[in-house]
């Protein structure tokens, strides 16, 4: 069973000289409150933008995540994603490093590092900074290679690496335009995100719930009386795995059904004589989706076929009477036999 929810949690406290930021996100909480939101295969590509992907990188809501993926590790492997309204959050206001935050699973090869997006020199000056975190080298130090930042010493490689907190003191007008991540380019990587923290904002990713499949197969039961058919609604299909509850109509006034397995499987016998029926059997997951499908079933009575005359034999009556499932009609010479057969009774 697959939900969109949201668990609106109190706004953090500034501890220890570095400050947890406490605003809910634009279009993702109200203004005072902050919380998770699980994001579906619908709504994570309206909330974040993947246009820093190249063609060679994938990301895909799955059952429980976000799988994100290279094919390869050339220039077009880069699986990336930013969310997608601008923030102009004063960096000075989220310092603390347990402000971002990416859990994930390593399936495979290399995994993205926590992209911020700053403008070192205030909103009125344009363009933007790159601040990446990777804490499996770097722990809870930035890289970036941005001419545009000041008073951060070299390190690792790079022009930069610092704190948010060493970043923030020495470029006190810097503020944070968006937040996001990125594998590659030119890694090779598979991995699956469960979560992903800004702030007080915590974003999940699940798929959304899907509608089940009904399906109806029948049967007549090999029933004596021709009326009674077996029905079996259990190759009906959920695409999340959920259980169904199934409600049956039989086109006669009637109907069953219940809230169990067992219900998927039905007995029905229809009034005597001819008819046409149609029987209907709805399929509800435990969110409320459903579907619904028909089947024709056809009711037809057994006849009586009168065969050709039996030749002057001479027998009695009683005599040929004997013959299983054969009654006599007439006497003596030319008696005419007859036999009650049973039609099959279609379903379509």
């Amino acid at each position: 069973m697959k939900r969109t929810t949201s668990a609106l949690l109190a706004g953090a406290l500034a501890t220890s000289g570095t400050v947890v930021l406490s605003v809910a996100l634009p279009g993702i909480a109200s203004a005072s409150d902050c919380g998770n939101t699980t994001l579906t295969e619908h709504s994570f590509p309206t909330t974040f933008s993947t246009a820093e992907s190249r063609s060679k990188g994938h990301n895909v809501v799955v059952d429980g995540g976000l799988h994100v993926y290279t094919d390869d590790a050339s220039s077009e492997a880069k699986a990336a994603a930013r969310f997608a309204t601008q923030l102009d959050i004063p960096l000075a206001d989220q310092t603390a490093e347990s402000n971002y935050d990416l859990d994930l699973t390593v399936n495979s090869g290399g995994k993205p590092g926590y992209n911020l997006v700053v403008d070192m020199n205030g909103p009125a000056a344009g363009g933007f900074t790159t601040l990446v975190k990777e804490e499996g080298f770097y722990g809870d130090e930035w890289w970036t290679n941005s001419t545009a930042v000041q008073g951060v010493p070299a390190g690792g490689g790079y022009n930069h690496l610092g704190t948010i907190q060493e970043y923030s003191d020495a470029n006190p007008e810097a503020v944070i335009l968006t937040f996001g991540y990125s594998l590659g380019s030119g890694v090779l990587g598979d991995v699956t995100i469960t979560k992903l923290r800004f702030g007080c904002n915590d974003f999940s990713f699940d798929r959304a719930n899907r509608a089940p499949q009904a399906s109806i197969v029948a049967d007549d039961a090999g029933d004596a009386d021709y009326r009674t058919f077996d029905f079996d609604g259990s190759g009906s299909t959920d695409p999340d795995g959920d259980a169904l509850t199934y409600a049956w109509t039989f086109g006669d006034g009637s109907g069953g059904g219940g809230d169990v397995p067992a219900a998927a499987y039905q007995s029905h016998t229809y009034p005597k004589g001819a008819g046409t029926y149609t029987v209907t059997l709805t399929v509800t997951d435990p969110d409320g989706l459903s579907s619904t499908t028909e089947k024709i079933i056809t009711v037809t009575p057994p006849t009586t076929v009168q065969d050709d005359e039996l030749p002057n034999t001479g027998a009695s009556v009683l005599g040929l009477a004997a013959l299983g499932g054969v009654a006599l009609l007439g006497g003596g010479a030319g008696l005419a036999a007859t036999r009650r057969r049973r039609s099959t009774a279609h379903s379509a």
